[in-house]
């Protein structure tokens, strides 16, 4: 957020507020073969959510700087087998 965010366009511009804006995805359900499943951080959907807001307090206390923190659960629902109707 504050890499980002903050010092690469608020800053610079002179703003004092913005929106951070993360879609989450479970991981649940990925194929730990799948490269993407290694890399970086897997949190659980609420401490996302509360670490950024951590995040947010963190960068107003510091920098006079208003972020609005917004978590999409982009996770695609299990359906079940499809059965052909033949």
């Amino acid at each position: 957020m504050q890499t980002q965010l903050v010092e690469r366009y608020l800053k610079p511009a002179d703003l004092r507020q913005g929106i951070y804006l993360v879609f989450w995805f479970s991981h649940e359900n990925w194929n730990n073969k799948d490269s993407r499943y290694t890399r970086g951080k897997r949190y659980a959907y609420d401490k996302l959510v509360t670490e950024l807001s951590q995040q947010a307090i963190r960068l107003r206390d510091s920098n006079d700087i208003c972020v609005t923190p917004i978590v999409v659960d982009g996770t695609l629902a299990m359906l079940p087998a499809r059965e052909d109707s033949q």
